[in-house]
């Protein structure tokens, strides 16, 4: 993938739409998503572990 190199011709002045700000979002939820899917995963499995000990016990 090839970037052009692109600058403003007025120093200090940059074209600011809203798709850096979009992605930025997108991104950041998606990593929060996965943080949170690792925890329930985690969570499921520490129960599962807790369910068969509690059965092997009776």
């Amino acid at each position: 993938m090839h970037f052009k190199n692109v600058h403003s011709k007025i120093l200090g002045v940059m074209h600011a739409c809203g798709h850096d700000f979009h992605a930025t979002v997108i991104l950041g939820a998606a990593l929060f998503l996965k943080k949170k899917q690792i925890y329930i995963e985690e969570l499921n499995q520490a129960i599962g572990e807790n369910r068969l000990a509690h059965e092997k016990s009776r």
